[in-house]
């Protein structure tokens, strides 16, 4: 009889271990896990036809930039996985700081249009949503 209520009890605590450890990962995979931000249509509160011409906008934004950035890995990952002769890599190089300009171009042409879609508390808001992806997400740095 003890060791039934003894092994019930230990299989209650197992289970309820268990249960804590997979929300507990849940949560902290989430924190983890780089998301595509808010529709901008969203956060500046666009509606109607401004909001069609602004997700049209977007997509053909992301589009572009999801291209360029597949390119860029592209480039180096052959840039710092294969080998090559210095006149190559100085090529990659170089093919690198023209595509990163193509990704700056398109992302400057994007919002510029947006802009001048935009009121001016609709501009407000935008200013701090390219503030937040200058920023980008938070780096964890080594102690040293």
């Amino acid at each position: 009889m003890k060791t039934n209520i003894l092994l019930s009890l230990l299989t209650g605590v197992l289970l309820l271990n268990g249960v804590a450890i997979f929300f507990w990962q849940r949560d902290s995979r989430s924190e983890h896990q780089h998301k595509r931000p808010p529709k901008i249509t969203d956060v500046l509160n666009f509606s109607g036809d401004k909001e069609k011409m602004v997700d049209k906008l977007e997509n053909e934004h992301f589009q572009q930039k999801d291209d360029l950035i597949a390119k860029q890995k592209s480039l180096r990952k052959e840039l710092f996985l294969a080998e090559n002769t210095p006149n190559r890599k100085d090529s990659l190089i170089q093919l690198i700081g023209t595509n990163q300009k193509a990704i700056e171009s398109i992302t400057l042409s994007y919002f510029t249009s947006i802009r001048k879609l935009s009121s001016e508390k609709q501009q407000k808001e935008l200013n701090k949503l390219i503030e937040k992806m200058i920023q980008g997400p938070p780096h964890h740095h080594r102690k040293k």
